[in-house]
């Protein structure tokens, strides 16, 4: 069977051209969809970045602050650091006096008694001298091996050891003569040291 239009061609025309135009005015009204579609998407993808940014900002503005209080205690530590290098230079690099006069006591035998200690100490070294009685010259002796084994002088020497004829103990009178080697300086308490 066939399709036999009996409308002149003109209505024909205006029936495909409206057809066309039905056509042509969906594709745009989809068209129009797509394109809103596509802007409201990105609106809101925009909008998250943006409040992204402003988070970061926020972020930012915190740690500058942070900074800022830091440089504050970098200051701190740079006027302690001055303070220590200043203490440490005064306190020079002295013996630990405590442990070396309590360790020449220990060390004094029965058979030798000690009359003077002088101790003088300026800068890097320094020297003590030991003035005293003893029993015997071998007592002497016996003592300066003792303490050439201390930590913190140098040799001993012996200035003189000679015997008092006038005592009737017959004791002989020495003096003892030996450097001061430098100790470790100023050391930070162990309190400051701890975390």
């Amino acid at each position: 069977m066939y399709s036999v239009s009996l409308l002149p061609y003109e209505y024909r025309m205006l029936h495909q051209n409206a057809r066309k135009k039905d056509v042509s005015l969906l594709i745009a009204v989809v068209a129009m969809a797509v394109a809103m579609a596509v802007y409201l998407f990105l609106s809101i993808s925009a909008a998250s970045k943006d409040r992204e940014l402003e988070d970061i900002q926020a972020q930012q503005q915190s740690v500058s602050r942070q900074i800022t209080r830091l440089q504050d205690l970098e200051g701190l530590n740079s006027k302690a650091s001055s303070l220590l290098s200043q203490a440490m230079l005064a306190a020079g690099s002295n013996p630990t006096w405590s442990n070396l006069i309590a360790a020449l006591g220990n060390s004094v035998p029965q058979s030798v008694g000690l009359t003077n200690i002088s101790m003088k100490y300026a800068g890097i070294g320094g020297e003590c001298i030991l003035q005293g009685t003893a029993v015997s010259h071998q007592a002497v002796s016996e003592w300066m091996k003792e303490l050439s084994a201390l930590k913190g002088i140098g040799e001993i020497k012996c200035s003189f050891s000679s015997e008092d004829e006038s005592n009737a103990n017959n004791q002989v009178q020495f003096e003892l003569r030996f450097p001061l080697l430098p100790g470790p300086g100023y050391k930070l308490p162990a309190e400051v040291l701890k975390p």
